[in-house]
């Protein structure tokens, strides 16, 4: 069978055209393939850009960066040692030994305190105080704290003889001076360098005046019977921190004729 040229020709044609449209389906899909991985990578950098910079945030400041997807660094060879002479040692010579006797100091010698400096250092004992003493001599008639009458004693009660001085068991400070006070009689108090109050009652006579500093065994007044007392008496009283104290727990214990 024979085919006319222009038959032949419209073949050609149509596979020609066949060819070209198979050509445009396949260059559309891999177009799209393209397009779909392309945006899929687009994205999936994009979500792990988002999550690097979220754990960047979480961890602390000290903590190294997140790498992600970092190929391993290749290791550098260690450089080589070079050879070091080896160091010979230094010839030292022995130290001596120090015999402890040597370096034990000479006992200082005591300079003797001049006459006048012992003077004056006994001065600024008595006017600042010491050890405290007891203001007279006599016998204790009275302890401190509740008595078998019912009544308390906010001191102790000692026997004198009338007219004998009473002195200040402390140095301090005139801080009142009293006349016929009720119960008391004359009366002196002093405040001392502790913050503590004496009080000296039933006095026949005072000697001392208001704000006059007062050294240790200064003489404050005369024994007598004033007040309520039934014989010549010192009622002697010591208060801290705003209570009575007894006494007897500051005045020396060695004087046996206070002491019943």
């Amino acid at each position: 069978m024979r085919i006319s040229a222009v038959a032949f020709l419209m073949i050609l044609t149509t596979v020609f055209l066949s060819a070209c449209a198979q050509d445009s389906s396949r260059a559309q899909v891999a177009d799209r393939g393209a397009n779909y991985y392309g945006r899929a990578a687009v994205q999936h950098a994009a979500v792990m850009q988002a999550s690097t910079m979220q754990v960047a945030s979480v961890a602390p400041a000290s903590a190294p960066a997140t790498i992600i997807y970092a190929p391993a660094a290749p290791v550098a060879s260690a450089p080589a040692v070079a050879s070091v002479a080896p160091v010979l040692p230094v010839e030292v010579s022995p130290v001596p030994a120090v015999s402890q006797a040597a370096v034990i100091p000479a006992p200082a010698v005591a300079t003797p305190a001049a006459p006048e400096q012992v003077q004056s250092q006994t001065a600024m004992t008595t006017l600042h105080g010491g050890a405290w003493q007891w203001p007279v001599q006599g016998k204790v008639i009275q302890q401190f704290g509740s008595q078998q009458d019912g009544t308390v004693s906010e001191g102790i009660t000692i026997a004198a003889v009338e007219g004998a001085p009473i002195r200040a068991a402390q140095s301090g400070e005139v801080a009142f001076v009293g006349h016929n006070i009720r119960d008391y009689g004359n009366m002196v108090i002093l405040r001392h360098a502790d913050g503590t109050l004496t009080s000296y009652s039933h006095a026949r006579d005072i000697t001392v005046k208001k704000g006059e500093q007062i050294a240790i065994g200064s003489v404050i007044g005369t024994v007598g019977s004033s007040g309520s007392a039934a014989s010549p008496q010192l009622h002697f009283a010591l208060r801290e921190e705003g209570r009575a104290v007894d006494p007897l727990a500051k005045l020396p214990q060695n004087v046996a004729s206070n002491l019943i």
